[in-house]
């Protein structure tokens, strides 16, 4: 009984990393963990219902962008310059914004250099803290 309740919580974190990197747009990483949650136990619900998700953000039209995490802790150049290109990627389709980082003062931070680049235009967003840093923009859905 033991092993099967540890063979059970094994599939549901691999489906919970399997979610969050959906969810920041890293779809490889997640295909990646729920292969392995197959391998543990190929018939577990909770693989199905994170493959669903899996799916649902690919399809979702929204734009990811992965930020260099030894750029990110130098706040270098070019980084300020790829986050302050992503926000007017924000302003320009009125994308609401999910920020991933390590800790809230890098997400923090990245906010800072997106607000100074589209001065003027209010943001709207939140902020997730997660192993990777990013910024998704979820695209308003296109009316008919």
């Amino acid at each position: 009984v033991i092993a099967l309740e540890g063979l059970e919580d094994i599939v549901l974190r691999y489906v919970e990393l399997a979610q969050d990197a959906s969810r920041q747009g890293l779809f490889e990483e997640a295909e990646t963990l729920l292969g392995r949650a197959r391998y543990v136990n190929p018939a577990h619900p909770a693989i199905v219902e994170a493959g669903d998700l899996l799916q649902a953000e690919k399809d979702s039209g929204d734009l990811f962008f992965e930020l260099n995490a030894g750029e990110l802790a130098q706040r270098s150049e070019a980084i300020q310059q790829e986050i302050a290109t992503i926000a007017e990627q924000a302003r320009e389709n009125e994308a609401f914004f999910l920020i991933t980082a390590p800790s809230d003062d890098v997400a923090r931070w990245i906010f800072s250099v997106m607000r100074e680049a589209v001065s003027g235009y209010r943001l709207r967003g939140n902020i997730e803290l997660a192993s990777r840093s990013g910024v998704r923009l979820r695209l308003p859905e296109a009316e008919d």
